[in-house]
């Protein structure tokens, strides 16, 4: 199994640069049928916050596993400027584009995966 993270530049309301990082997990082998499997975690929460689960997923069912840390969640905040602290929530509006755009990124990195095989896990 493999462990490792991506990052691309979001879609920005916000005056300064945000890049997201996503939790990536996959098997060892990937072959026509690996799927993916994007984890979503609540607010407040972190992209390590399933590891449990993606790392079980990955091998038992061929899916890469996928967890970003949107925006206003987990670690993303710069602890000496303190952008992207203490902003108001925007009831998920622009954090569903980072979730989704992360599943994008995702595709555009891996071609091959099976389309077919695209699974969401809210928690």
């Amino acid at each position: 199994m493999k462990r490792y993270e991506i990052s691309f530049a979001s879609v920005n309301s916000e005056s300064y640069p945000k890049t997201i990082t996503v939790l990536t997990v996959e098997p060892d082998c990937l072959n026509s049928d690996t799927g993916v499997m994007l984890f979503t975690h609540g607010w407040g929460g972190n992209r390590f916050q399933h590891l449990d689960k993606m790392e079980y997923t990955a091998d038992k069912f061929n899916l890469v596993c996928i967890s970003a840390e949107y925006r206003q969640s987990g670690y993303d905040f710069d602890a000496i400027s303190g952008l992207g602290s203490y902003r108001p929530y925007d009831a998920s509006f622009y954090q569903v584009f980072d979730v989704l755009n992360s599943l994008r990124e995702l595709l555009l990195l891996k071609p091959g995966i099976n389309r077919k095989r695209i699974f969401q896990k809210d928690i």
